[in-house]
């Protein structure tokens, strides 16, 4: 996945935490939006996390193998 999708999804999952924070405090903004926008968020923040971590392993275990052949 390129830099800029990462940057994209990550301004998006920014975005609704943004949101979130204040609409969380609102009373009358329903549990049914608080819950969306969290999910999404969670969702997204999931998706980069495993996304660069499965893209940080092919480099260790290049080099991991090379150093045992």
């Amino acid at each position: 996945m390129s830099s800029t999708k990462i940057l994209l999804l990550g301004a998006i999952a920014g975005s609704t935490i943004f949101l979130g924070l204040p609409v969380g405090r609102m009373q009358w903004v329903s549990p049914r939006v608080k819950a969306f926008l969290s999910a999404g968020a969670t969702g997204i923040l999931l998706f980069l996390l495993w996304d660069v971590l499965s893209a940080a392993v092919d480099p260790v275990e290049t080099a991991l193998k090379a150093g045992h052949d």
